[in-house]
Protein backbone atom coordinates (compact mmCIF):
# COMPACT_ATOMS: atom_id res chain seq x y z
CA UNK A 1 0.00 0.00 0.00
CA UNK A 2 1.32 3.32 -0.69
CA UNK A 3 1.49 6.11 2.28
CA UNK A 4 -0.34 9.48 1.11
CA UNK A 5 2.19 11.36 1.18
CA UNK A 6 3.76 9.26 -1.10
CA UNK A 7 1.16 8.88 -3.87
CA UNK A 8 1.76 6.70 -6.86
CA UNK A 9 4.12 8.73 -9.10
CA UNK A 10 6.81 7.57 -11.10
CA UNK A 11 9.69 8.91 -11.31
CA UNK A 12 10.53 8.69 -15.65
CA UNK A 13 8.49 10.50 -18.56
CA UNK A 14 5.10 8.19 -18.70
CA UNK A 15 2.54 9.03 -21.13
CA UNK A 16 -1.34 9.53 -20.22
CA UNK A 17 -4.71 9.82 -21.43
CA UNK A 18 -5.96 12.45 -19.04
CA UNK A 19 -9.47 10.95 -18.51
CA UNK A 20 -11.16 14.66 -17.64
CA UNK A 21 -10.00 16.28 -21.19
CA UNK A 22 -9.25 12.88 -23.08
CA UNK A 23 -6.05 14.84 -24.41
CA UNK A 24 -2.44 12.82 -24.16
CA UNK A 25 -0.13 14.16 -21.89
CA UNK A 26 3.40 13.26 -20.15
CA UNK A 27 3.91 12.67 -16.70
CA UNK A 28 6.33 12.62 -14.17
CA UNK A 29 6.81 12.10 -10.83
CA UNK A 30 3.70 13.10 -8.36
CA UNK A 31 3.72 16.64 -9.56
CA UNK A 32 4.71 16.85 -13.41
CA UNK A 33 2.47 16.95 -16.53
CA UNK A 34 -0.64 19.19 -17.77
CA UNK A 35 -3.62 18.06 -15.60
CA UNK A 36 -0.98 15.90 -13.08
CA UNK A 37 -0.85 16.27 -9.42
CA UNK A 38 -0.61 14.62 -6.67
CA UNK A 39 0.21 11.41 -8.37
CA UNK A 40 -2.81 11.77 -10.56
CA UNK A 41 -5.46 13.29 -12.86
CA UNK A 42 -6.85 16.06 -10.50
CA UNK A 43 -10.86 16.49 -11.87
CA UNK A 44 -11.64 20.04 -12.83
CA UNK A 45 -12.65 22.19 -9.65
CA UNK A 46 -10.99 20.26 -7.08
CA UNK A 47 -7.59 20.76 -5.17
CA UNK A 48 -4.67 18.86 -5.46
CA UNK A 49 -4.13 16.82 -2.10
CA UNK A 50 -1.05 19.04 -1.25
CA UNK A 51 0.67 16.48 1.64
CA UNK A 52 1.66 14.29 -1.07
CA UNK A 53 5.11 15.10 -1.75
CA UNK A 54 7.64 15.84 -4.93
CA UNK A 55 9.93 12.48 -5.34
CA UNK A 56 12.65 14.23 -6.33
CA UNK A 57 14.41 18.01 -6.85
CA UNK A 58 12.43 17.82 -10.37
CA UNK A 59 9.17 16.91 -8.84
CA UNK A 60 9.60 19.70 -6.33
CA UNK A 61 9.82 22.22 -8.68
CA UNK A 62 6.33 20.89 -10.61
CA UNK A 63 4.61 20.85 -6.94
CA UNK A 64 5.49 24.25 -6.49
CA UNK A 65 4.59 25.59 -9.88
CA UNK A 66 1.42 23.61 -9.55
CA UNK A 67 0.55 25.48 -5.91
CA UNK A 68 1.66 28.65 -7.65
CA UNK A 69 -1.01 28.06 -10.30
CA UNK A 70 -3.24 27.12 -7.53
CA UNK A 71 -3.23 30.17 -5.99
CA UNK A 72 -3.00 32.30 -8.91
CA UNK A 73 -6.86 30.85 -9.82
CA UNK A 74 -8.49 31.33 -6.67
CA UNK A 75 -6.90 34.45 -7.20
CA UNK A 76 -8.91 34.83 -10.44
CA UNK A 77 -12.05 33.52 -9.07
CA UNK A 78 -12.24 35.85 -6.13
CA UNK A 79 -11.23 39.13 -8.27
CA UNK A 80 -13.91 41.06 -10.44
CA UNK A 81 -12.23 39.59 -13.44
CA UNK A 82 -11.56 43.09 -14.77
CA UNK A 83 -9.66 43.96 -18.14
CA UNK A 84 -7.02 44.97 -15.40
CA UNK A 85 -7.68 41.76 -13.70
CA UNK A 86 -7.09 39.84 -16.91
CA UNK A 87 -3.56 41.47 -17.18
CA UNK A 88 -2.48 40.80 -13.81
CA UNK A 89 -3.94 37.01 -14.54
CA UNK A 90 -1.26 36.49 -18.07
CA UNK A 91 1.67 38.64 -16.25
CA UNK A 92 1.53 36.23 -13.02
CA UNK A 93 0.89 32.95 -15.53
CA UNK A 94 4.10 33.99 -17.50
CA UNK A 95 5.77 34.59 -13.88
CA UNK A 96 5.42 31.30 -12.79
CA UNK A 97 6.50 29.52 -15.80
CA UNK A 98 9.35 31.53 -16.00
CA UNK A 99 10.20 30.98 -12.61
CA UNK A 100 9.60 27.27 -12.61
CA UNK A 101 11.48 26.98 -15.96
CA UNK A 102 14.89 28.80 -14.46
CA UNK A 103 14.48 26.56 -10.91
CA UNK A 104 14.92 23.87 -13.80
CA UNK A 105 17.50 25.16 -15.50
CA UNK A 106 19.48 26.30 -11.88
CA UNK A 107 19.20 21.61 -11.73
CA UNK A 108 22.47 21.71 -13.85
CA UNK A 109 20.74 18.21 -15.24
CA UNK A 110 22.95 18.95 -18.27
CA UNK A 111 21.27 15.85 -20.10
CA UNK A 112 21.39 13.32 -17.09
CA UNK A 113 24.81 14.26 -16.60
CA UNK A 114 24.65 17.40 -14.06
CA UNK A 115 27.53 17.59 -12.18
CA UNK A 116 28.11 13.90 -12.43
CA UNK A 117 31.74 13.28 -11.53
CA UNK A 118 33.74 10.49 -13.87
CA UNK A 119 33.26 7.39 -11.98
CA UNK A 120 30.21 8.82 -9.96
CA UNK A 121 26.69 7.43 -9.84
CA UNK A 122 24.49 6.54 -12.79
CA UNK A 123 23.39 9.92 -13.90
CA UNK A 124 19.26 10.26 -13.77
CA UNK A 125 18.40 10.45 -17.37
CA UNK A 126 14.65 10.14 -16.32
CA UNK A 127 14.88 13.48 -14.51
CA UNK A 128 16.60 14.82 -17.50
CA UNK A 129 14.08 13.86 -19.83
CA UNK A 130 11.07 15.25 -17.91
CA UNK A 131 13.01 18.43 -17.70
CA UNK A 132 13.10 18.29 -21.48
CA UNK A 133 9.39 18.15 -21.80
CA UNK A 134 8.67 20.69 -19.41
CA UNK A 135 10.64 22.96 -21.20
CA UNK A 136 10.10 22.14 -24.34
CA UNK A 137 6.25 22.53 -23.55
CA UNK A 138 6.35 25.83 -21.59
CA UNK A 139 8.48 27.69 -24.21
CA UNK A 140 5.33 26.90 -26.66
CA UNK A 141 2.94 27.93 -23.98
CA UNK A 142 5.12 30.83 -23.49
CA UNK A 143 4.32 32.08 -27.11
CA UNK A 144 0.45 31.72 -26.62
CA UNK A 145 0.79 32.95 -22.88
CA UNK A 146 2.43 36.33 -24.19
CA UNK A 147 -0.31 36.47 -27.13
CA UNK A 148 -3.34 36.29 -24.06
CA UNK A 149 -1.17 38.91 -22.22
CA UNK A 150 -0.86 41.14 -25.25
CA UNK A 151 -5.35 40.75 -26.30
CA UNK A 152 -5.90 41.54 -22.31
CA UNK A 153 -3.18 44.72 -22.95
CA UNK A 154 -5.28 45.14 -25.83
CA UNK A 155 -9.27 44.86 -24.15
CA UNK A 156 -7.74 47.55 -21.40
CA UNK A 157 -6.02 49.74 -24.34
CA UNK A 158 -10.02 49.84 -25.91
CA UNK A 159 -12.48 48.87 -23.03
CA UNK A 160 -15.68 49.92 -25.56
CA UNK A 161 -14.25 47.35 -27.84
CA UNK A 162 -14.92 49.68 -30.60
CA UNK A 163 -14.11 47.80 -34.05
CA UNK A 164 -11.41 49.17 -36.01
CA UNK A 165 -11.90 47.10 -38.62
CA UNK A 166 -9.25 44.52 -40.95
CA UNK A 167 -6.11 43.73 -39.69
CA UNK A 168 -2.53 45.45 -40.21
CA UNK A 169 -1.72 44.27 -43.58
CA UNK A 170 1.86 43.73 -42.80
CA UNK A 171 1.91 41.98 -39.54
CA UNK A 172 -1.49 40.35 -40.51
CA UNK A 173 -2.61 40.30 -36.74
CA UNK A 174 -5.64 42.68 -35.40
CA UNK A 175 -4.92 46.47 -34.95
CA UNK A 176 -3.56 47.00 -31.85
CA UNK A 177 -6.43 48.09 -30.05
CA UNK A 178 -8.30 45.16 -31.29
CA UNK A 179 -8.30 41.53 -29.44
CA UNK A 180 -7.12 38.85 -31.28
CA UNK A 181 -9.23 36.28 -29.97
CA UNK A 182 -8.99 34.24 -33.96
CA UNK A 183 -5.25 34.12 -33.09
CA UNK A 184 -5.06 32.83 -30.03
CA UNK A 185 -7.86 29.93 -30.97
CA UNK A 186 -5.31 28.93 -33.80
CA UNK A 187 -2.14 29.08 -31.61
CA UNK A 188 -4.01 26.75 -28.59
CA UNK A 189 -4.86 24.12 -31.75
CA UNK A 190 -1.63 24.16 -33.37
CA UNK A 191 0.22 23.86 -29.60
CA UNK A 192 -2.29 21.04 -28.80
CA UNK A 193 -1.35 19.25 -31.67
CA UNK A 194 2.88 20.09 -31.17
CA UNK A 195 2.12 18.53 -27.53
CA UNK A 196 0.60 15.45 -28.45
CA UNK A 197 3.62 14.87 -30.74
Amino acid sequence: MTAMNESNGVTSVQWRINPYTGEPTWTYGNWGGKGWSAGEFTPPGQEPKWEVIGLTDLDKIFKVHDKAYQDLEDAWNDSSKSARDRVDYWESIITGDNQMRQSIRDLELNNGWGNTEPGGSVPDFNMANAAVQADRAFALKAILDMVELDNAIRRVNNPSGIELGGTNPITLLPWPSQPNDDLIGDLKDWFKQAEAA
